[in-house]
């Protein structure tokens, strides 16, 4: 749990956040706003929807640190190997593909090599 301190300083930064997103979105909007004399309404829909997205937000980003804190140990010691290996389960789906495409995903996706040098070799330019 946060101590009161940090309590406050995550408030200050998510009043901030709202406050930018919220300017943003007014500004992006601006043309939308057809009856200057309810501009107090307009204002407050979009802050209401603004503060609701953001909550939203941090709603899964709280779910997401208990999902990762439950997670056992070694499988987060072990995730940056992991995450360095290319997954390669997608390959049995490229039989599915058509011949050139299949060669395409194995050479540019799989095999990392760089596009401008496959489209030159298989003549694709």
């Amino acid at each position: 749990m946060l101590d009161q301190r940090d309590q406050f300083l995550w408030y200050e930064v998510f009043c901030g956040l709202v406050l930018q997103d919220f300017s943003i979105r007014v500004l992006t909007r601006k043309d939308q706003l057809r009856d200057v004399e309810r501009m107090n309404a307009w204002l407050y829909a979009i802050l209401r929807s603004t503060m609701n997205d953001h909550y939203r937000k941090a709603t899964r980003h709280s779910r997401l640190a208990v999902a990762v804190a439950r997670e056992p140990q070694e499988l987060v010691a072990d995730a940056p190997v992991q995450m360095a290996r290319p997954c390669t389960c997608p390959s049995r789906l490229l039989t599915e593909l058509r011949p050139i495409d299949a060669k395409l995903i194995r050479r540019i996706d799989f095999g990392e090599e760089d596009r401008g040098m496959v489209a030159a070799d298989m003549g694709l330019n």
